[in-house]
């Protein structure tokens, strides 16, 4: 259990504004793990205080003893923090050097014979050595119980994609030996990764269309875009909006969307302000993904395999290109706007890293497609409109930015306010706020203020007193002020 030193803890209103997200952690995990889970969202209370709203509530999820010993050992089975350390039956000396040679022939012992057999000293049964030599396959990958021929199938065609131009050369580096990327923390399994991306990729999309998941990710966004300008406490308050839909975004969300959000919106690059609060997000994300679709579910092993990439930029990059090149070769509409999608995700983490050559193409191959499949008017092709300007605006050439800005005002014509808010009138929106920030970069306040004024109006009619419509008003009382 988790040592919580508030004495007090939380309010009465505020354990009933949590009670239903409790109960449901609850009734799939331990009370620990609970507990756990609800500090990382900002809810911090001792395991007596849990012990009393669950009699209070009248929670009983055991009948027996035993199932409670099974769920407990599924959940530690799942997570490896909560495993605890084990004593390894003894291994005699034969089986020692066996193992050691073994290991040496595949090259994969990892420290020196006398240290690795100081650090295993616990000893394997037979079952357990024999487990440990497939683990470590001539491969260098975890064993997946798949052939080798299927491996190595996927692995040559992860090492023939990514060949877009626009992509650096270390975004599409995929040779073999680096598909484990080893950290102090864990390693990442490449090959796993790839496979659970092209899974992701290949769900259909939810018979019904739920609008959980884009709110879930847009509080996702505010909240690192406000971590990044110092605004903690409004960025915490937006966070914590976030984690409560996170359940219902996991199970309503289209799988392959879903999925490009994790590795573009939680990518190292652009969280780099963040970093901590983003391993707090992708681990939350994971421990309740294991929860609500299940530890098999590629959302799942995605978010898991994430959890050990050591804030790395190159293995979300990869997994990106990936779902690109997966698009390129599918003629499914839904993998074409995915197409779309993840070079824009590529071209934006490119440009906040200041390679804005290679970030230029990646935006105008994603607009020539989005124009091609959906249309001028549509969002893709706006939303790489919007990517070119802020391109410009990064590199100081602030007319070209602000002459994108007006075309994306334009396509969306004067009777856009009559229609019902969608998409595209909250890229209005953003576009008004790039407007006047291009033109206080240009010394004019005037113009800022007047656009900043459009801006606010447009947000009150789509957003309502949001946290986002907020934000520009503060904008504007400074400009005022």
């Amino acid at each position: 259990m988790v040592l919580v030193l508030h004495s007090k803890g939380p309010s009465q209103k505020e354990w009933e504004e949590n009670r239903e997200i409790i109960t449901r952690l609850y009734n799939a995990t331990t009370a620990a793990h609970v507990q756990e889970l609800m500090i990382r969202r900002g809810f911090r209370a001792t395991g007596k205080m849990y012990k009393t709203h669950f009699k209070k509530w009248g929670l009983s999820k055991y009948t027996k003893a035993s199932e409670k010993e099974r769920r407990i050992q599924a959940m530690r089975e799942l997570n490896p923090i909560l495993r605890p350390q084990q004593t390894l039956p003894k291994l005699n000396d034969r089986e020692m050097r066996k193992l050691i040679r073994y290991m040496k022939k595949m090259g994969k012992l990892p420290l020196s014979s006398e240290r690795w057999k100081n650090k295993h000293s616990n000893g394997l049964t037979k079952k357990a050595l024999t487990t440990l030599m497939r683990r470590h396959s001539a491969d260098g990958t975890y064993d997946n119980s798949e052939s080798t021929e299927s491996r190595q199938l996927m692995l040559s065609k992860i090492s023939n994609c990514c060949t877009d131009p626009h992509i650096p050369s270390h975004c599409h580096s995929l040779q073999t030996t680096s598909f484990v990327h080893t950290t102090t923390n864990g390693s990442v399994d490449m090959y796993l990764l790839f496979q659970s991306v092209q899974k992701a990729c290949m769900l259909p999309p939810p018979p019904t269309q739920s609008h959980i998941s884009k709110v879930f990710w847009g509080h996702i966004k505010q909240a690192i875009y406000l971590l990044r300008i110092s605004s903690s406490a409004r960025a915490w308050s937006t966070l914590n909006d976030a984690y409560s839909l996170a359940n219902a975004a996991l199970q309503t969300a289209n799988t392959c969307t879903f999925a490009r959000e994790i590795l573009a919106t939680l990518s190292p690059v652009n969280t780099r302000s963040s970093l901590d609060v983003r391993q707090q997000i992708v681990g939350y994300l994971a421990d309740m993904s294991v929860i609500s679709i299940g530890p098999s579910h590629p959302i799942t092993v995605i978010l898991r395999q994430l959890c050990s990439d050591e804030q790395t930029r190159d293995v979300s990059e990869k997994c990106l290109a990936f779902m690109a090149d997966l698009a390129e070769a599918s003629h499914d509409q839904q993998l074409q706007n995915l197409k779309v999608d993840a070079q824009l995700s590529i071209s934006r983490l490119l440009r906040k890293d200041g390679e804005y050559e290679s970030a230029m193409g990646l935006a105008r191959s994603a607009h020539l497609a989005a124009v091609n499949c959906f249309g001028p008017n549509s969002i893709q092709a706006v939303s790489a409109l919007r990517q070119q300007e802020h391109i410009f605006t990064d590199m100081g050439s602030y007319i070209e930015g602000l002459n994108i800005c007006f075309s994306v005002i334009n396509l969306a014509g004067s009777d856009m306010w009559n229609r019902n808010p969608g998409p595209i009138h909250e890229s209005i929106i953003y576009t008004m706020e790039d407007i006047a920030q291009i033109y206080e970069s240009l010394g004019n306040y005037e113009a800022r203020g007047t656009w900043l004024r459009r801006a606010v109006s447009a947000a009150q009619s789509v957003w309502g007193d949001s946290v986002a419509t907020s934000h520009i008003v503060d904008k504007l009382i400074g400009t005022v002020a």
